[in-house]
């Protein structure tokens, strides 16, 4: 998040602050198609006089413009005054400017105490913010500043043409345009997502705008996007991460988004839409699920079968039940006996059971006179029928019962914490939350006690965050037991969090929080289920 700020405010200073450049008289402008594309996006600001590509802006005054141009110059100005400044070369004026660039990672400054307030900005020290907002640190050796310029080239942002263009003469607002450009539509590092659909999906860019100025390409782009599937006044809608309501409220219901379909109900019946709101299989079927390994089980005339992304029905209606895909198996009944089929809708093991697990692992657990055992994906048997509660397989261990005690072994039935608890829940994250005398708790993978058994509630943990109740409020846990939010909510959904966001419940109404409990997406839902990650075409 702070490398995309910098590389907005960065951007933003050395763009729109015309009148303190110096300008070469005999410098001819190549780049104005960038500087009016970054334009499109409110990056890139000139003056009355144009853009001024010939010219060379200072940093100090480049970066007042900044961070009154991002709305960050009412902070700046409620500092206090008279604090001692962070360079020696900054001006009473500027030193609260530069002080707070300085405390949100924005600039480092030159060296030796110095901002560089009266310096204009040469191609290495730009290339250096560029590359800090991309995400490598030349502070652990990801590169040298001295040698930004050449490193922008080796990781390709930059060409061999346009290096030998800026190490040949003055580093101006024309190359500043260039570079930006070039950055924004560059890998950021470890990923494979560009720098501009990071600002599409944190709201900075308009999607639509981003991909009217992108580089020629022969596949359309797709962008990431969150959403969720949310009630209001009766009727299910879609919003993203953002807050915005995406796909209107029209729906009797919605499921998660998977494999960016989601299957919604219309008129009592079901079909799917994309992830723009558009149907693409009509509305038709009794019941239907998640797409899943490139399927969807559909229930039509009674029996239910399996559907392709085309509308295609690939595995005929012959079911009583059938679930989603799950490690290329999927459970179906049929007379009272379940199994598992293939995607070629094969059954690779027969129904002879009363009931079977989803497989996870590898492992699945399935029920044969009341009692449960577990298979592997062969049908072989690992664990005869003998136990009371069935387990997902997860860090090696299953969980078990012996009476009216839960414990836990591995797949080869030795024991590796005692059946100790009143109840028990299956391993997440290398917790499992267990029970004891009605109190939540959660052990590691040796029974170690990690999370105290003192809780009214615990959540499984999910991105290494779980939701506690205490004096029947609900707050955030991680998982070394620390607490991240003391209980505030009134309730919160069974997920927990997902892709960095948990719905909770306060006055009625659902809203969402992040990671540190802040709440990012108001409490105005009636239901609201769990953040998926889409892909979509503005």
């Amino acid at each position: 998040m702070q490398r995309i700020l910098i590389f907005l405010l960065v951007i933003t200073m050395l763009l729109s602050y015309g009148n303190t450049y110096s300008t070469a008289s005999d410098y001819k402008v190549k780049y104005h198609e960038f500087a009016e594309k970054l334009s499109s996006i409110g990056v890139f600001r000139g003056t009355d006089k144009g853009f001024e590509l010939d010219r060379q802006p200072t940093r100090l005054e480049g970066l007042v413009m900044l961070l009154r141009l991002i709305g960050k110059e009412d902070e700046v100005l409620e500092m206090a005054d008279g604090e001692a400044s962070q360079f020696s070369d900054v001006p009473v004026w500027g030193v609260k400017y530069t002080n707070y660039a300085y405390r949100h990672g924005l600039t480092k400054g030159i060296g030796n105490g110095l901002f560089g307030a009266s310096d204009v900005l040469n191609s290495k020290q730009y290339h250096t913010f560029l590359l800090r907002a991309l995400g490598y640190d030349d502070s652990k050796g990801d590169f040298r500043w001295d040698q930004s310029d050449e490193f922008m080239k080796a990781i390709g942002v930059i060409s061999d043409e346009y290096y030998n263009d800026i190490s040949s003469g003055i580093f101006m607002r024309d190359h500043v345009a260039k570079s930006s450009y070039e950055a924004l539509f560059s890998s950021t590092k470890g990923s494979t997502k560009t720098l501009g659909e990071m600002l599409v999906f944190l709201g900075d860019i308009d999607d639509k705008v981003f991909v009217a100025i992108a580089p020629e390409q022969e596949e359309p782009i797709m962008l990431e996007t969150l959403l969720v599937n949310v009630v209001k006044d009766g009727k299910w809608g879609y919003i993203n991460h953002l807050g915005e309501v995406v796909i209107g409220f029209s729906y009797q219901d919605a499921w998660p988004f998977s494999e960016d379909y989601a299957c919604v109900a219309i008129d009592g019946k079901y079909g799917y839409i994309d992830t723009s709101g558009n149907i693409v299989i009509a509305p038709q079927y009794d019941e239907a699920g998640p797409f899943s390994e490139g399927l969807a089980y559909v229930k039509t005339n009674e029996y239910v079968g399996y559907i392709n992304k085309q509308g295609d029905m690939v595995i005929q209606p012959r079911f009583d039940y059938a679930d989603f895909f799950a490690e290329g198996l999927a459970r179906v009944m049929k007379d009272g006996k379940a199994g598992f089929i293939n995607l070629t809708g094969k059954y690779v093991i027969d129904r002879r059971y009363d009931y079977v697990n989803r497989f996870l692992n590898g492992v699945t657990a399935f029920v044969s006179d009341r009692r449960v055992g577990y298979l592997d994906r062969e049908g072989n048997v690992l664990i005869e029928p003998q136990f009371d509660i069935a387990s997902d397989y997860v860090d090696g261990l299953l969980r078990f019962n012996d009476g009216n005690k839960v414990g836990y072994m591995s797949v080869e039935e030795e024991v590796i914490i005692e059946p100790v608890y009143d109840f028990g829940y299956s391993f997440s994250e290398g917790l499992a939350v267990v029970i004891m005398n009605d109190k939540y708790g959660a052990v590691d993978s040796i029974g170690n006690e990690v999370i105290p058994m003192k809780y009214e509630y615990l959540t499984d943990f999910s991105e290494g965050l779980a939701i506690y109740r205490e004096n029947d409020l609900f707050g955030i846990i991680d998982v070394e037991g620390d607490i991240v939010l003391e209980p505030t909510f009134h309730q919160a959904n069974r997920y927990g969090f997902s892709e960095g966001l948990a719905a909770v419940y306060m006055n009625f109404k659902f809203g969402f929080v992040n990671r540190s409990g802040d709440v990012v997406i108001d409490f105005v839902y009636d239901s609201a289920d769990h953040f998926v990650k889409c892909t979509y075409q503005p």
